[in-house]
């Protein structure tokens, strides 16, 4: 799915994704999910995609929950499968593509920034096995393929400030 207008602070978008899945649990039941926030394109604030597993949602009642908690009224939500092609990563695309004209130090530390210091924000049930497991599977998936990772865990405190030179981080994966 994709929330738009979520807001343009940390701590309010945290707070309304956390009410709309409340909202979500209290209507169908078991809502798990996994999200990201990403700058619009043009500079008009934040949107959230986001996988959620559970009941249908139907996109009328996702409208109406996401404008009743501050967010904006039009959203998309489409039923999706794993096909094994990675087309779950056009949500984490927020190092890369999703930045949209930034790049490098400086996109990740954005891109941190307004996710609240985390790469994905995701309910206890969404990985089975839990996130470390998740990661885990990554990896040796990417080493069955002969692909070459350098993991490193990146925190914004690690990241420079606004007023400082940017530290050199490595392949952030």
């Amino acid at each position: 799915m994709t929330l738009t207008k979520v807001g343009d602070d940390w701590q309010v978008i945290r707070g309304r994704m956390k009410r709309l899945q409340y909202d979500l649990v209290r209507e169908i039941g078991v809502c798990d999910w996994v999200w990201s926030v990403e700058q619009n394109p043009k500079g008009t604030g934040h949107h959230v995609h986001a996988w959620q597993r559970g009941e249908f949602v139907p996109q009328a009642r996702l409208s109406e929950l996401a404008d009743y908690n501050g967010m904006g009224f039009r959203v998309d939500i489409r039923r999706w499968y794993s096909e094994g092609k990675g087309a779950e990563s056009y949500g984490l695309k927020g190092i890369g593509y999703g930045l949209k004209g930034s790049a490098g130090e400086e996109s990740a530390r954005v891109y941190l920034e307004v996710n609240g210091a985390r790469l994905t924000h995701q309910s206890r049930g969404f990985f089975e096995g839990g996130v470390r497991a998740a990661e885990q599977r990554g990896v040796e998936r990417a080493r069955a393929a002969g692909e070459q990772q350098d993991w490193q865990l990146v925190r914004v405190s690690d990241l420079a400030s606004a007023t400082s030179p940017a530290p050199r981080l490595g392949k952030v994966t």
